[in-house]
This record gives C-alpha cells, structure tokens and sequence, in this order.
C-alpha cells in the first residue's frame, strides 16, 4: 500500500481496538497482530488473529441419543450481521465498498479472500473518512 494510504500508528491502533472490542464477545480470544503490534509509525491495513467461539446443537432421539450435532461459528455469524447492515461497516470487496459509497471503482484488482481460515475485508471509518483493508487470520487453541 502507498504512504498515502497508510494511516498513523495512533488512528491504526484506535481502530485494531475498536474492531477488537467489537468481535470479541464472539472469540475465544483476539488479538492485534502485524504493523500495529510490531508499532510501526504507519501503518497500511489492520491484522488480527481470532480463537472464535462456537455454539454446539445436537439432535436428540426419543432415547436422549445425539443423532445430529452441527456447530455454529459465532464469529462467522457476526461478520456476516456486519456485512448485512447499511451501509457497513464492513465490506467483502472494494467493489462492494465503491458501490455502497457511490463512487467509481479505483481501477485495482479486486480480489475476495473470505475463507474459513482467513478473511480480508473493507472496514469504511466514516470518523476519519478512512477505508482501511483488515486481515482476519483465524485459528484454533491448538495452533
């Protein structure tokens, strides 16, 4: 990312734990990673590493035996809430994000990475009138 688009450390930091706050009643744990923990003064997008929390159901027979159990990722469901809301705050794509704002696509690639282990999206801070890219590495206790 160019140095025009970077943000300062200060404003960079205030959003990791703006997005922290945000997620972390949906995690096992979450924390700041990349330029923001390594405290360069700018910094290009915001990198967190998530333990997200699950919701287990289990189907029952007339028995009491599990004969179904499907787990539910809260954070998943969280995000997904995120991107559903008007407009934001967060987006999947630049294109999604261009849109949303009415603005014409910037001509760079737009690529989506929304996976189960990793997820890059757009988080639009109207507060300082900042698009700031945010990757989401996601991970287990045991690794």
């Amino acid at each position: 990312m160019s140095a025009a688009k970077q943000l300062p450390l200060r404003l960079a930091a205030k959003l990791a734990d703006r997005l922290c706050n945000e997620l972390s009643p949906f995690c096992g744990r979450i924390e700041v990673a990349g330029s923001i923990r390594r405290r360069r003064s700018f910094v290009g997008d915001v990198e967190l590493v998530a333990i997200p929390c699950t919701e287990r159901n289990e189907q029952r027979d007339l028995f009491g035996n599990i004969i179904a159990a499907t787990e539910r990722n809260l954070l998943d469901a969280h995000l997904d809430e995120m991107l559903a809301a008007w407009p934001g705050p967060i987006f999947k794509s630049r294109a999604a994000l261009f849109k949303a704002i009415g603005l014409a696509p910037d001509g760079l690639p737009d690529v989506q990475r929304w996976g189960d282990r990793y997820k890059r999206f757009y988080f639009l801070w109207g507060g300082v009138g900042a698009i700031v890219p945010v990757d989401l590495f996601i991970t287990t206790p045991d690794n």
